[in-house]
């Protein structure tokens, strides 16, 4: 909460992002506590197939705490966040980064 007063504080900034995995319950708790200081909140969630995940997750050759147990806990974990109702989601399966950003940038302008 203290960094968001930070950034709405600071005129040259008119945009966030604030990226983490959470539950259903304290990503309601982050997002009320950012809605009073009268941002224009958008909550997404990105996602993506399991196939998709376990690809990715073995190509990334840069984050050592990628280990088969992170991943088999991201697995289960992903099933969860797909039955979730506190956001917008995106699936990223088939999409790059900056095709990302545009789907979330289309999404924003929509809403």
């Amino acid at each position: 909460m203290h960094m968001s007063k930070n950034y709405c504080n600071f005129d040259k900034c008119d945009s966030v992002i604030l990226s983490w995995i959470m539950g259903e319950e304290r990503a309601f708790k982050v997002v009320s506590e950012i809605s009073e200081l009268n941002y224009q909140i958008y909550h997404f969630m990105l996602t993506c197939t399991k196939e998709v995940l376990t690809e990715r997750w073995h190509n990334d050759d840069v984050n050592d705490w990628r280990t088969d147990d992170s991943l088999n806990m991201a697995i289960e974990i992903l099933n969860d966040f797909n039955k979730r109702t506190d956001c917008i989601f995106l699936d990223t399966s088939d999409l790059s980064v900056n095709m990302v950003a545009e789907k979330i940038i289309e999404r924003i302008h929509v809403l």
